[in-house]
């Protein structure tokens, strides 16, 4: 039995095949041409751990998204500011 067609790849793949470098693919992203996706380990938000899938934003934020398994299940870790 064939396994499923992929459905994500690492940097490096896509650069390789698209003949660019990680900052166009940074760029595209940045202007809302698809997302990136990354995994995180257990991490302290405030008062809350969350680890699981992190979407890299265009607006240069790292938003934790909905799938995240939180010990406390009260929802999404908020961007935080470190403005003091």
């Amino acid at each position: 039995m064939a396994l499923p067609p992929r459905t994500h790849y690492t940097l490096h793949e896509v650069t390789a095949r698209w003949g660019c470098n990680i900052a166009d693919v940074a760029g595209w992203a940045d202007a809302g041409r698809f997302r990136i996706l990354t995994g995180i380990a257990l991490v302290q938000c405030g008062t809350e751990t969350v680890a699981g899938k992190v979407v890299l934003s265009p607006d240069g934020s790292a938003a934790v998204v909905p799938t995240v398994r939180h010990r406390s299940h009260r929802g999404v870790c908020p961007p935080h500011s470190d403005a003091g």
